[in-house]
């Protein structure tokens, strides 16, 4: 599952995918973005290196024609199980054919202990960024207030360090590894079970975000004590 993701104002500057959506996407800077505020986010449809498109988070399907429908399934539609994706009616017309990629720095996960529940970040250990696999769908039949275009993270069954963080549910974002991100976008339907398409999570590190929700882009030196790898 992924709720919350960081995607900084600074990457977008220094990425030129992502140039002319600037003004647009940070005229508020932030680093952790959740899911549950609908936020626009810079998305790839064309291709990895092709210019991104502000897509809302939150995938309504084609067929959703009444507002406070939309309201209610966009809600549950921020992640999609891939195992099930051919059998939701929210997801069923957007798999496999309308695919794309969400970049982003880092994500957010929680971790039980007990009784106690922590949120962990979750980023590159060469500081690159992640890619997520995602899902789209256009929805041309609510007002002119509702975004056109949405998506949806793909999730799947968590292993290696994302089964040690988010130890509950057991699930985690599908991340595309540097050949499956290349190949994502690409005409036919990904097998998800086949290993080439999944980053090597070696290539991660995981900290604890410190209480009150303090999350930086590079984590102090409070951080260590609760870093994993």
């Amino acid at each position: 599952m992924c709720f919350s993701v960081a995607l900084t104002r600074e990457t977008i500057e220094n990425d030129p995918r992502f140039h002319h959506l600037l003004d647009e996407l940070y005229q508020n800077p932030g680093f952790k973005i959740s899911g549950f505020s609908f936020p626009g986010l810079p998305v790839l449809r064309e291709s990895l290196d092709g210019r991104g498109e502000i897509l809302s988070w939150g995938l309504i399907p084609s067929w959703v024609t009444d507002p406070d429908k939309a309201k209610k399934i966009r809600s549950g539609t921020l992640n999609a199980r891939s195992e099930t994706l051919k059998e939701k009616p929210s997801f069923r017309d957007s798999w496999p054919q309308k695919r794309c990629i969400l970049p982003v720095e880092g994500f957010y996960e929680p971790h039980v202990e007990g009784k106690q529940k922590t949120t962990w970040y979750i980023r590159s250990r060469r500081k690159k960024l992640l890619y997520l696999g995602c899902i789209w769908q256009e929805n041309r039949h609510l007002p002119e207030n509702w975004p056109p275009v949405s998506f949806s993270i793909l999730t799947t069954a968590s292993t290696d360090l994302l089964s040690e963080v988010h130890n509950e549910k057991l699930r985690m974002p599908v991340m595309l590894s540097a050949e499956g991100a290349a190949q994502w976008l690409e005409k036919g339907t990904p097998d998800l079970k086949e290993k080439r398409w999944h980053l090597n999570q070696e290539e991660l590190e995981a900290w604890e975000c410190l209480p009150g929700g303090r999350e930086k882009a590079e984590a102090p030196e409070e951080w260590k004590q609760g870093k994993l790898f």
